[in-house]
């Protein structure tokens, strides 16, 4: 704002000063209207002497002002919002307002959102896929999880290569994920690896189950009586004679005669 003839006018690019008998008016080129000295200090284009024009806010460089939004208000008065014309580094021309630039909500004409979600997400945040993997992971790592104390408290724990999820997501797809199957671990007392997985049916994950009713077998070995063998657990055995485990364990806990056509003992 300037002084002429002690009154006060608007001293923006939009507005030119046109001297009169005994007050200053002023002639917005924006609003397209005359303004004498009192009204100018009450109107929207004071707001425009601060210049934006070739100034940098991100990736946008400020070319001009593009145009002049009004929104009336219930009680009649009516607000005005300035729009800049915008050229982006990437080449594209955006209109943003004046407080989306000062403020840094408005960096790009979206270029940049686009390739943070391309580099930096994968875009199956809603998938079952990726709860499932962010389950595993909570269960193991997150003392607060409802089931740490099966999983991360009794030392499972999730390989380095799937803290990511896209290796995760890789496996998933080359070992035949679909919506049908849930994540299952061969050995129920290993750790989450591809080595120690599959996709299984419900079925095959109560068959797979870690028999909680007595915790002293736990970890030990059993002996096949007739021929001698002994495995590390019962869960070996099950894998290289095709017996279901929890079979073997009835048997070495004295709950069943045989499994397999063979009697077991715990080591």
């Amino acid at each position: 704002m300037s002084e002429s003839n002690g009154k006060v006018c608007c001293n923006c690019r939009h507005c030119k000063r046109i001297p009169q008998k005994d007050y200053v008016e002023c002639r917005c080129e924006i609003d397209d209207r005359y303004l004498r000295y009192t009204e100018v200090m009450e109107s929207s284009c004071r707001r425009w002497s601060e210049e934006l024009t070739h100034q940098k806010y991100g990736r946008l460089e400020v070319v001009s002002v593009a145009n002049v939004k009004e929104y009336k208000s219930k009680d009649g008065r009516i607000s005005r919002k300035v729009l800049w014309l915008c050229k982006c580094d990437c080449g594209n021309n955006v209109r943003v307002a004046t407080e989306e630039l000062k403020k840094g909500r408005t960096k790009s004409c979206g270029c940049l959102r686009k390739e943070y979600l391309l580099h930096k997400t994968h875009g199956d945040t809603h998938t079952r896929l990726y709860r499932i993997w962010k389950g595993m992971k909570a269960r193991c790592m997150i003392t607060t999880s409802q089931s740490y104390k099966w999983y991360g408290a009794k030392g499972v724990s999730v390989c380095k290569d799937w803290l990511s999820y896209e290796p995760f997501k890789e496996w998933a797809k080359e070992n035949g994920y679909n919506d049908t199957l849930s994540i299952d671990r061969i050995d129920p007392y290993g750790n989450y690896e591809p080595s120690n997985c599959r996709w299984a049916t419900n079925k095959e994950q109560r068959n797979n189950q870690r028999d909680y009713s007595n915790k002293e077998w736990i970890g030990r070995a059993v002996i096949c009586i007739e021929t001698g063998e002994q495995y590390i657990s019962a869960m070996a055995a099950s894998k290289k004679l095709g017996i279901d485990n929890s079979s073997i364990l009835k048997v070495c806990k004295g709950k069943r005669k045989t499994a397999g056509g063979y009697t077991w003992k715990f080591a």
